[in-house]
């Protein structure tokens, strides 16, 4: 496990902020561009077909307005400095299976869009944290933990021996790839530390948006489970999959709330380890949550929904084989 942090980006970009003037910080964008952490985000963002011009992120950087906030970007560098890679890339851990690898680049930049995302750049997977002047250190820690998480989980999903390689059904190995959206929720998990644990409890803000989601939480997760159920029956071709599942993403949108609680109910009534059996192997997640209700429903005073039958039955007889 190793998580190596980059501030090149971003501790040219805060030069610029401190600098005396507009045109002292000019002077410095030539150096700010050839920065790892600014060509790799450049990389990304053109691969995903954002407009990323260096004109427009100098615009963005010289802008008063941010020059403003300088000594807020310092603090908040600051404070990710004091923090340990090692512990927080621990707690992602505690949500994954024993042969997930956490080994990532975490890259602090100072952007336009405050996105924190990951994303694969030279062979390596990288971490791109958006470092906002207003964000605080148990927000910062939450995010890294939440994006850590999704490192680990994409070597289970896609690495060696992962669970897709031994699914002789294209169907099945179809759906399998469109569940692993739920990953959302089962990070959001991992960063709370806990199921007793508000997943937004350190930010006021998400946990007002993420407590108006779970009133929807019924609506969302039958909009998944036909969504799942659509593909299985192959209504889909791959773009209009695509389309799909994104609009379930969202700003913590179904993809988060439904695998969130999906994990939750799992863990609460089976148990951390059978849950991370289930991440390990999703053939197992469905009926085990399925079963895992009745169970939950009685203790919490709940009348929570379950994934259809059809699924079940045909992630059961995928593990079986």
């Amino acid at each position: 496990m190793a998580v190596d942090v980059i501030l090149d980006q971003c501790e040219v970009a805060l030069r610029i902020l401190e600098s005396d003037s507009k045109c002292s910080g000019e002077t410095l964008l030539t150096e700010l561009f050839s920065t790892k952490g600014y060509r790799w985000l450049k990389e990304r963002e053109l691969a995903m077909k954002q407009k990323f011009t260096d004109v427009d992120f100098s615009t963005f950087i010289l802008s008063d307005d941010l020059r403003k906030q300088a000594r807020r970007f310092r603090a908040v560098l600051d404070n990710l400095q004091k923090l340990s890679m090692e512990s927080l890339a621990n707690q992602a851990k505690e949500y994954l299976p024993s042969d997930a690898i956490i080994d990532a680049f975490v890259v602090p930049l100072i952007k336009p869009k405050r996105n924190s995302f990951v994303y694969p750049i030279e062979g390596k997977i990288v971490v791109f944290l958006s470092l906002n002047p207003d964000v605080t250190t148990s927000k910062l820690q939450n995010t890294i933990v939440h994006e850590l998480h999704h490192v680990g989980l994409r070597t289970v999903y896609q690495g060696p021996n992962s669970v897709l390689d031994g699914v002789s059904d294209s169907r099945i190995k179809e759906l399998l790839r469109f569940t692993q959206p739920l990953g959302e929720g089962y990070a959001m998990l991992a960063a709370a530390g806990g199921p007793d644990i508000h997943p937004n409890d350190h930010d006021p803000e998400l946990k007002t948006l993420w407590n108006q989601r779970m009133a929807s939480f019924d609506r969302d997760f039958h909009d998944i489970d036909r969504f799942l159920c659509d593909l299985l029956a192959e209504e889909y071709d791959q773009e209009e999959a695509m389309e799909k599942g994104f609009e379930m993403m969202g700003i913590q949108g179904p993809w988060y709330t439904v695998g969130w609680k999906t994990a939750t109910v799992i863990e609460v009534v089976c148990g951390k380890s059978r849950l991370i059996q289930c991440i390990a192997d999703p053939t197992q997640l469905f009926s085990t949550y399925n079963q895992a209700t009745s169970v939950y429903n009685q203790n919490h005073g709940t009348s929570l929904p379950t994934w259809s039958l059809e699924l079940v039955e045909a992630f059961n007889e995928e593990h079986r084989s």
